[in-house]
């Protein structure tokens, strides 16, 4: 049975509402901090795993749109990585792409 390598890209919002106030002596005042954005952080993360878990995982950057360019270099980059892998097994791998 051949080796497949699953491929997965997904938005995922990062939330981090955590405030602590901050240290400052008891006669003096705080500057006073802004809330979190109304808009929340969003991320692609894009996972390459194997049978044996996460071979890579990759974010976008923050305001690229996804283009056939940017994603043909992601290939590239990963088919070297996998090329690599395979190279120490006798066997071929299996690409399974989940579309977005």
């Amino acid at each position: 049975m051949k080796p497949i390598l699953a491929v997965d890209e997904k938005w995922c919002l990062y939330v981090n509402i955590k405030r602590s106030p901050p240290c400052v002596d008891q006669d003096e005042q705080h500057e006073p901090q802004s809330k979190a954005g109304l808009l929340p952080l969003e991320v692609m993360v894009s996972a390459w795993c194997d049978y044996k878990g996460i071979i890579h995982c990759e974010e976008m950057p923050r305001y690229t749109a996804l283009t056939l360019d940017l994603y043909c270099q992601r290939l590239h980059r990963m088919a070297a990585k996998i090329a690599r892998i395979t190279a120490r097994s006798d066997s071929c791998t299996a690409l399974l792409v989940d579309s977005l």
